[in-house]
């Protein structure tokens, strides 16, 4: 090697003898990686991040618990509440002076109540360090005595079972409603892997959108590479979609993917993604324009480096209609309207289309 680089010495370039020219600085060259593409979320903001996720989760929570339903099963708790310390006035002799006694008969014989148990007053006084003699009522044998016994006897077993059925019955309501609930969070959390979940804002400066149709290897590796700053949009039909959710959403933990049906023009499946209109869906310039950026690839999957193929997926007219309506969506729905657009169709020039 050595000797073949000295026999050709005279090939080598000759240092220049301009010493003018020697003497002008080289401009620098910019180092570039994808990861310098966008401003990353500081700490705080990735906190924030979650925050907003965690928001959403218990906004959802607290809307199933003041549901109606909810309110009526507190309602009737409510109700067994009032109800023992109804049964436990009619045994104490003088209810105005007992309320602790009254309220801890109530409480002690909710849940006892679901299974027509009943823990009694006696229990509950002695528990309190009080004295039944002193707290109890009394009677002796005398007729008048004996007929109020029978009375007391006859509501406090009458008002028990009330209790007891109001109790059981919600019981078993409630159990219903928390299938029901658990349901509704798979729900929840099939949404987030299905693409039917509005992607957060929060931490996020800059975003564009790639459609991808049903598959898209450019999408995935922008993905992979760019994170949210990216939404991919993938047809309804796309077998992929759910494995990327899964792979680079924590497993549902929040979205990262849209998903529109085959009828790219469909307006209602765009508008969900404006609810917000402070959201972030804009690239910015230096001169801080907005830009609304967007992406359509019409390669194959697994073929994306490949000449000439017949397109398989999504057609310039799907990729076209999706630009169309989301300019249209964008100006209306948006507080702040783009100050301009860009469309890109990621195709080759052979490509059939």
């Amino acid at each position: 090697f050595w000797g073949s680089s000295l026999e050709n010495s005279d090939k080598i370039p000759k240092r220049s003898e301009n010493k003018e020219e020697e003497g002008i600085p080289r401009l620098p060259s910019i180092p570039w990686r994808y990861d310098m593409e966008f401003k990353r979320p500081t700490r705080v903001e990735a906190y924030l991040q979650q925050i907003e996720f965690t928001r959403r989760v218990w906004a959802k929570t607290l809307q199933a618990l003041t549901s109606p339903a909810r309110i009526e099963i507190a309602l009737s708790f409510s109700a067994v509440l009032g109800i023992g310390i109804a049964e436990c006035a009619l045994m104490v002799t003088n209810p105005g002076n007992h309320l602790g006694v009254l309220f801890s008969y109530g409480f002690a014989n909710i849940i006892p109540s679901m299974i027509w148990e009943t823990i009694s007053l006696e229990t509950i006084v002695n528990s309190l360090g009080l004295s039944s003699g002193e707290v109890l009522r009394a009677f002796t044998d005398c007729p008048e005595d004996v007929q109020a016994e029978a009375i007391m006897n006859f509501r406090t077993k009458l008002l028990s079972v009330i209790r007891s059925i109001l109790a059981s019955v919600m019981t078993l309501t409630q159990i219903i409603k928390m299938i029901q609930t658990g349901k509704e969070s798979l729900e929840n959390h099939k949404r987030f892997l299905d693409g039917r979940e509005t992607p957060g804002h929060v931490g996020i400066h800059e975003r564009f959108f790639r459609m991808g149709g049903t598959a898209s290897d450019v999408t995935e590796l922008s993905i992979e590479r760019y994170g949210t700053h990216v939404l991919p949009v993938f047809s309804q039909d796309s077998n992929r979609r759910k494995v990327l959710a899964q792979e680079y959403s924590d497993d549902g933990h929040y979205p990262v993917l849209w998903t529109v049906s085959g009828n790219y023009a469909n307006i209602t499946d765009w508008e969900p993604l404006f609810k917000d209109i402070d959201g972030i869906w804009y690239l910015k310039t230096r001169s801080g324009q907005s830009v609304l950026y967007m992406e359509a690839d019409a390669t194959n999957i697994e073929e994306a480096m490949a000449l000439g193929l017949p397109k398989n997926d999504l057609s310039p007219q799907e990729a076209f209609q999706s630009f169309r309506v989301l300019e249209m969506v964008a100006n209306t729905k948006l507080r702040k309207p783009p100050d301009s657009i860009v469309r890109i169709f990621l195709a080759d020039t052979f490509q059939q289309v």
